[in-house]
């Protein structure tokens, strides 16, 4: 019986970590042939990228010449900051929470 507990024990463990808030969303699929027929594909002007727990519909930012490039390990759920163009490696702020008050 204890060792039965031990292997549901770690196996919660291994499957529930506090760095992940939730279930991983996959809205689209970064799949060039599942992406050219649409079925989980993006809108234009967007495309389907990792954001570090799944993958998501997210704008195609064009990097200018003088931005440096950024490797960032920051999970953002609303994106990275953007300043004159450039791409930080700081999260934006939750957007509802200007509407909540």
């Amino acid at each position: 019986m204890n060792t039965l507990w031990l292997v549901v024990s770690f196996a919660l463990l291994t499957v529930v970590s506090p760095a992940q808030f939730g279930i991983c969303v996959e809205q689209c699929s970064p799949s060039f042939i599942l992406s050219a027929v649409r079925a989980l594909g993006c809108p234009s002007g967007q495309a389907c990228m990792s954001n570090g727990c799944g993958h998501t519909c997210q704008p195609i930012l064009e990097r200018r010449a003088n931005c440096p490039f950024v490797a960032c390990g920051l999970y953002c759920q609303f994106g990275f900051r953007v300043v004159d163009g450039c791409t930080l490696c700081s999260c934006n702020p939750n957007p509802f929470i200007d509407l909540i008050g």
